[in-house]
């Protein structure tokens, strides 16, 4: 498989490389940029060089789609690593399904005849979050007795947004996050366009955590070689032509890789 082609993002590359070093004291990373700014893709730039020496999970977030459940979640990472290796994760699943909810109904006075009475109980969102805190402290434990097995672990969630605060928000928040970094081997990589410094940034374990911006692209330096490696031909005949145009694609785009590196696919072939 081909090595993705990407557009600078150097110092970014090198930064995220660096979590897989078993030495470095970062254990978390925040990365942010807006829509088409390359959050996922310089991720699956760097992934080949991740996975040559390390294990590499990629969670979906974007809650656009789908909104995923904590165990789900869960489940989809104990998947990938082996689900033999999460014995306490499977039976706090087990307890969680054997809890019974109760209710009660009390000092009623029912006259008549003929009555049927239902009490109906109903799990609340935070019955749920109970439960899924005891689920990801049953998981923590199992991944602690990987860490001789993995070496080294990075989860990235993408497209992570606190706007909706529901379930799986107030989860990832609470006690994902900060569960999670305090594990020595693991590192975690969370993206998103707008990551709030008050709380899923402030759950990190201390000094555990970085934050990388994406602000774009805007040299045509960094473009060129891009288009020469996709073999295609900027218009124009001259070559001042030809960086007019690029100059004036980066300019429309706002230097976005996303929305450039489509147009530039666009192109004729040479």
């Amino acid at each position: 498989m081909p090595h993705p082609i990407i557009a600078n993002y150097q110092e970014p590359r090198q930064k995220i490389r660096e979590l897989a070093n078993p030495e470095c004291p970062l254990r978390v990373l925040f990365l942010e940029g807006g829509e088409n700014y390359g959050k996922s893709y310089l991720i699956q730039c760097v992934s080949p060089e991740w996975r040559a020496h390390s294990k590499f999970v990629v969670v979906e977030l974007d809650k656009r789609r789908d909104i995923p459940s904590p165990l789900e979640i869960l489940v989809e990472i104990s998947s990938a690593l082996g689900p033999e290796n999460f014995p306490h994760l499977e039976a706090e699943v087990r307890r969680a399904q054997q809890r019974r909810l109760q209710a009660n109904a009390n000092n009623n006075t029912i006259s008549g005849t003929n009555i049927r009475v239902e009490v109906l109980a109903q799990e609340t969102d935070d019955d749920r979050l109970i439960t899924s805190i005891q689920l990801t402290s049953a998981f923590a434990k199992d991944l602690e007795n990987l860490r001789d097995v993995l070496g080294a672990l990075i989860l990235v969630f993408d497209g992570y947004d606190h706007r909706l605060m529901n379930l799986v928000d107030r989860w990832f928040d609470r006690s994902l996050i900060r569960t999670l970094s305090n594990i020595s081997y693991v590192r975690l990589i969370v993206c998103g366009r707008d990551l709030p410094m008050t709380t899923v940034k402030a759950r990190a374990a201390p000094d555990t955590s970085f934050q990388l911006s994406l602000a774009g692209v805007t040299e045509e330096g960094d473009w060129l070689p891009v288009v020469a490696a996709l073999r295609r031909r900027l218009p124009g005949e001259a070559i001042e032509e030809k960086k007019a145009f690029l100059n004036g694609l980066i300019f429309a785009h706002e230097g976005a890789p996303g929305l450039i590196m489509r147009r530039i696919k666009m192109l004729e072939v040479e």
